[in-house]
């Protein structure tokens, strides 16, 4: 099973190259856009998938975490 963080990255890679093959320099430009968007979710998911301490919990979500 392909984890979000991996998937997300493949998408990253795929508009990298794609921006590299674009012989047209504004859609070069969106591509690589593209690619850092789906970089930055790589890494949000990375982050969600960790599992919190309880340094990291704020007390007012106590009830949303618990409840999940």
């Amino acid at each position: 099973m392909c984890s979000w963080p991996k998937f997300f990255r493949g998408l990253a890679d795929e508009a990298r190259g794609r921006a590299a093959r674009a012989s047209n320099l504004s859609v070069k430009d969106k591509f690589e856009e593209v690619a850092k968007e789906w970089s930055a979710l790589a890494v949000w998911a990375e982050l969600k998938s960790r599992p919190a301490t309880a340094n990291e919990v704020d007390p007012r979500d106590a009830n949303r975490v618990w409840a999940s």
